[in-house]
């Protein structure tokens, strides 16, 4: 009998040691090739342009390009299919992944049989969610999309908080009290549901509020 098909594997992760763990524990795996391991988008749209790729696992939070823009622009069929391998818990994170063609995800506490099984499960042209995924999505399922829920003066706010602007640069720059500025940033905070600079700000990329280079 014929054995199984060999699975092309491509690798996007920044952390180098869970990248080089996952290299060597997939490749000890029987039917599976690993094509590249990358840490950045551009690294891996080299790949992607040379080399049928089976499966891409990805990660979210990388430098420059973050994993959710990067499966935006990703052409048909190249990768054929993509499993989400990322620490973020944030809803609309997890949202915008199903939005935008991961097959998979898997959250980076979960058990490496979770990973095994996502990546059998996409082969074979199913979905999967490891079960801190599927509960989350559960939990925030009846939301609207978050972003839609922000008044035009909040978003403008949110990019500015996304670039670095202190609450009185924001308020100098649109003509506002610093009071005022810091009700808005509760507000929105509130209707995220985030409550730190650093989350705010990839809510912001990810929603295109704002650029990485700032613009």
């Amino acid at each position: 009998m014929p054995g199984r098909a060999t699975t092309k594997l491509l690798i996007v992760d920044d952390q180098t040691i869970f990248r080089d763990m996952l290299v060597e524990w997939l490749a000890a795996r029987d039917g599976i090739e690993i094509v590249g391991a990358f840490s950045t988008t551009n690294e891996a749209s080299q790949t992607l342009a040379t080399r049928d790729v089976d499966v891409l696992l990805l990660d979210v939070g990388l430098p420059g390009e973050s994993g959710l823009a990067f499966l935006r622009r990703l052409a048909p069929g190249r990768p054929k299919r993509v499993v989400l391998v990322t620490a973020h818990e944030e809803p609309w994170v997890l949202e915008q992944a199903v939005s935008s063609r991961a097959h998979a995800i898997v959250m980076k506490g979960a058990p490496l049989s979770d990973l095994a099984t996502a990546i059998d499960r996409v082969v074979a042209g199913e979905t999967f969610y490891c079960r801190r995924t599927a509960e989350l999505l559960r939990r925030h399922a009846a939301r609207r999309e978050p972003a839609a829920e922000l008044t035009s003066r909040e978003r403008e706010i949110l990019a500015l908080v996304a670039r670095g602007a202190t609450s009185r640069e924001i308020a100098d720059a649109l003509g506002i009290r610093e009071k005022t500025v810091q009700n808005h940033r509760a507000n929105l905070m509130q209707k995220l549901d985030i409550h730190d600079v650093a989350s705010l700000t990839r809510f912001a990329l990810a929603h295109g509020l704002v650029t990485a280079t700032g613009s």
